[in-house]
């Protein structure tokens, strides 16, 4: 179910999909996060989405916090013994 909200003021940190995608970085080096991907994030209700005039627009703080950093935990690997 998407999340596109039409009912309540939008934020004012709009950006257009094309705006937000520059924005995130793409997990293959060189390439850049396709507006397809931002479209369908949040029609699977990933990231939220505004429907504005029949274009759509995220808040560039939700852009901002989907692509934030995920803490990982250090690995600790021991030594094999001979």
């Amino acid at each position: 179910m998407a999340t596109i909200d039409t009912n309540h003021q939008p934020p004012t940190d709009l950006l257009s999909l094309t705006e937000a995608a520059r924005l995130l970085p793409c997990s293959k080096p060189g390439r850049k996060v396709h507006v397809s991907s931002l479209v369908r994030w949040i029609q699977s209700g990933k990231l939220p989405g505004w429907k504005i005039a029949g274009r759509m627009f995220v808040s560039r703080s939700d852009v901002l916090n989907f692509a934030r950093p995920i803490p990982v935990r250090p690995v600790i690997v021991a030594e094999r013994r001979s």
